[in-house]
C-alpha cells in the first residue's frame, strides 16, 4: 500500500504545482485508542528524526503528528509511508494521511 500511497502523494503534490526537488516540512497523522500507545510510537519516530507531539483530538482517540522534513520523491514517500502504515498497525492505531504547506508561484 505504501507505493500507492507515494504514487497518490506525489500525483497531488505535481497537480499544484509543488516542487519536488525542495526539502520540506511533511506533517503524518497518526492516531491512537490510548496515550501511551501514542506517546510510545511519538518515542520511536523521535529516535529517527521525526518531531512529535501527542494531543488528544476531537474523534476521543490520541493524535501522533509527526513531521520531517522530506524531499518528496518517490522512494522517500514510500519508506516514510510503510514506516507510518507499520507504527500504526504495531500500536493498534491507523495512519489518517499527510498535509504539507503548498506555496503559491
Amino acid at each position: 500500500m505504501s507505493a500507492y500511497h507515494a504514487t497518490q502523494a506525489l500525483a497531488v503534490l505535481d497537480r499544484v504545482g509543488f516542487d519536488t526537488a525542495r526539502r520540506c516540512a511533511f506533517d503524518f497523522f497518526l492516531y491512537f485508542p490510548t496515550e501511551s500507545a501514542a506517546a510510545e510510537v511519538g518515542r520511536e519516530l523521535g529516535e529517527t528524526g521525526f518531531r512529535c507531539q501527542v494531543r488528544s483530538s476531537v474523534r476521543g482517540e490520541w493524535l501522533c503528528l509527526a513531521t520531517a522534513e522530506v524531499v518528496p520523491d518517490d522512494a522517500a514517500l514510500e519508506t516514510v509511508f510503510h514506516l507510518m502504515e507499520t507504527m500504526a498497525e504495531d500500536f493498534g492505531g491507523s495512519f489518517d494521511g499527510w498535509e504539507t504547506q503548498v506555496r503559491a508561484h
